[in-house]
């Protein structure tokens, strides 16, 4: 049986997600990509997480591209940053 979290572990009373706020106290290795062009999610908001995020060990991937086109728009980046992160820390 999956746990699904209350709406209160996951948006705080403003409605917005907890996201930076829960970063604060991940600290094992961390990698985030965002698009610039997101216009779903800012990619202020990739910049928000990364700055919030405890990991001393911590990357943000800035990839051309929107939402749901990263793949289309820079494949061959996206799964290098995976594979090279993912190598490093096994």
């Amino acid at each position: 049986d999956r746990h699904r979290p209350d709406r209160d572990d996951v948006l705080g009373d403003d409605g917005v997600f907890l996201n930076k706020v829960k970063l604060r106290s991940v600290t094992i290795p961390t990698l985030i990509i965002h698009g610039r062009r997101d216009s779903i999610v800012p990619f202020t908001e990739g910049e928000e997480l990364y700055a919030n995020a405890a990991a001393t060990d911590k990357r943000l991937l800035a990839l051309p591209g929107g939402h749901n086109d990263l793949l289309d728009t820079a494949m061959e980046d996206y799964f290098a940053a995976i594979s090279e992160f993912v190598g490093r820390n096994r």
